[in-house]
């Protein structure tokens, strides 16, 4: 029904293109959301980037949402926003393959197609269904990406970084780069 928006990020300018369900089915222009108010966008803003991730917002609650897309299985690049003197770049991004990607298996290029290491203080955000999120990071020596499980025994509180962690068919996540040099995610596809 009518009331539905759907929001996707811009990294260019931190800003959210917002498209809003009306009760006959369609969907309007969209409308770009910043710190200053509202704007129509063109209509060549009018398309999702393969890669990119979006929230939908429902107007009422439903058990069931499909939104359909073209994968194509085909390797794809998806650029990360780098980091400037005021604050790390942040990338909202989504898995486009039909399988779940382990985090130590992403494969990281530079602007020029060439392997790549992220910085050591990049950081993955990943929201699962129940609105929790694991924060992913690299270990000390930067050549695995893990988490803390915090455990918390007769009062007294641990922190263990665990390696691993997957990023699920289709799920969006946040990129923060702390790098400034161009980075890139290749997804893969399963040959």
């Amino acid at each position: 029904g009518g009331g539905d928006s759907i929001h996707a990020y811009v990294t260019s300018n931190g800003t959210f293109r917002v498209w809003e369900r009306k009760n006959d089915g369609d969907w309007n222009a969209p409308a770009t959301v910043t710190t200053r108010g509202v704007s129509q966008s063109s209509a060549e803003e009018a398309t999702f980037e393969r890669g990119k991730a979006f929230w939908l917002v429902r107007n009422a609650p439903s058990p069931y949402i499909y939104l359909i897309g073209r994968y194509t299985g085909e390797d794809y690049v998806m650029g990360l926003e780098g980091s400037t003197a005021e604050a790390s770049g942040h990338t909202l991004i989504a898995n486009p393959t039909f399988h779940d990607i382990d985090l130590n298996s992403l494969a990281f290029v530079d602007g020029a197609g060439a392997p790549a290491v992220p910085a050591v203080n990049d950081r993955i955000t990943v929201m699962n269904m129940a609105g929790l999120q694991t924060i992913y990071f690299r270990n000390a020596a930067n050549t695995e990406w893990g988490h803390n499980v915090t455990t918390n025994y007769r009062g007294r509180t641990k922190q263990v970084w665990t390696k691993g962690g997957t990023i699920p068919s289709g799920t969006g996540f946040w990129y923060m780069r702390t790098g400034n040099t161009p980075l890139n995610i290749k997804f893969e596809s399963v040959k």
